[in-house]
């Protein structure tokens, strides 16, 4: 990856975190049921941000898809988070919550994908490498202006979650995408061993696993190029087993980390 594309991506990348720390702190406030992912709003802007773009620029620039695809909209849509909260219902035997918590994360993904394709067939954004910076830009001024210090910190190591996935992602085969199910799968089990972790440390320690999760962990693992390569699979058959075994892994090392280490 050369200079200009790793830039890209760390932008992309620090934009998709800040969103989604924004969206999850509107949302924490008023959703208080656990049966609704707190990610249920970033996951589905993310996968319509990346149903809509649909590759375009990954041709003719590579330099925007990174930023947009694995960048922005893999950081913004988190599989890690989404994961635990089934993990947590699992472990409390909450099993009729835990299916709704599934089900209602699995549609509102999908749906934002389709809703994406459709609205890109019907409009052509004339987007410019130029808006990345400025964003960033404002972005930047704003958390300095109202001192959101932790959210810095935790944006500033997403680019460390996405440039790991972004290698990773050469592991994916035209058939069936390992690169992605490995980001997704250690995304979890470091996020579980974390919050475990958590419990026998002080305020402060807290404080930076708090960041490692949502920036690092949050950045690893992605719903958006998930729920984009389900959808693209060309066999029905594929996109079931790569459904299926992306849960069923990430969920049952999950409990058995949890069991280890609590």
């Amino acid at each position: 990856m050369d200079n200009q594309n790793f830039l890209y991506l760390s932008l992309g990348a620090y934009i998709g975190v800040s969103m989604r720390l924004e969206i999850v702190s509107i949302v924490g406030n008023f959703l208080r049921d656990q049966t609704i992912p707190i990610d249920i709003f970033d996951n589905f802007i993310g996968s319509f941000v990346i149903g809509f773009y649909n590759d375009r620029y990954k041709k003719r620039d590579f330099s925007s898809h990174l930023a947009i695809s694995t960048g922005f909209c893999g950081c913004l849509t988190t599989f890690s988070s989404w994961i635990i909260g089934i993990i947590d219902l699992v472990n409390s035997e909450q099993w009729f919550n835990c299916i709704i918590h599934l089900f209602i994360g699995t549609t509102v993904a999908y749906s934002g994908f389709k809703l994406g394709q459709n609205a890109e067939t019907e409009f052509k954004f004339p987007f410019h490498q130029k808006l990345i910076y400025l964003a960033f830009l404002k972005l930047i001024i704003f958390q300095v202006l109202f001192q959101r210090w932790s959210m810095i910190v935790t944006a500033l190591l997403s680019p460390f979650g996405a440039i790991l996935r972004c290698y990773l992602s050469k592991l994916n085969h035209k058939d069936f995408p390992f690169g992605t199910l490995m980001c997704n799968l250690f995304a979890v089990w470091i996020a579980e061993a974390l919050l475990i972790s958590k419990i026998h440390l002080d305020d402060d320690s807290n404080k930076i696993i708090n960041s490692v999760l949502k920036g690092f962990c949050g950045s690893l693992s992605t719903v958006s190029t998930w729920i984009k390569e389900i959808c693209t699979m060309q066999s029905i058959e594929l996109r079931f087993s790569y459904y299926w075994i992306s849960l069923f892994l990430s969920v049952y090392i999950g409990l058995v980390i949890f069991q280890n280490l609590s």
